[in-house]
């Protein structure tokens, strides 16, 4: 499934452009599959993330080159539409690991 999210035009003197991810496991950390984002600097857009499933977890933002710490990125829950923390996303990406993955992850505690 292809999700689409509009955005809104802004000041591209202030403002980066808008992205978006789907945010995926690997090696106990969330890494960024990333979407692309069709518009002109400035202008309104629209961010597309391809191969979406009811579950995956997707981050969107957009820096602010003026004040930094209003930068962070917000993370959604596909099929709620809720915002979810960067920590409720860890724990939701950890318990989604294959069964292969968490044999391997078991292995790995008892290893010496």
């Amino acid at each position: 499934m292809t999700l689409e999210r509009k955005t809104r035009a802004y000041n591209d003197r202030r403002y980066g452009r808008p992205y978006i991810a789907k945010m995926v496991l690997a090696n106990n950390k969330m890494e960024p599959i990333w979407g692309t984002w069709t518009g002109q600097n400035g202008t309104e857009g629209l961010l597309i993330l391809d191969n979406m499933e009811p579950g995956d977890i997707y981050m969107q933002g957009q820096r602010d080159n003026r004040k930094m710490r209003n930068s962070a990125p917000n993370y959604y829950l596909l099929g709620t539409d809720g915002a979810v923390t960067k920590a409720e996303a860890y724990k939701l990406l950890s318990t989604q690991l294959s069964p292969e993955a968490k044999h391997y992850e078991e292995l790995a505690n008892y290893a010496i």
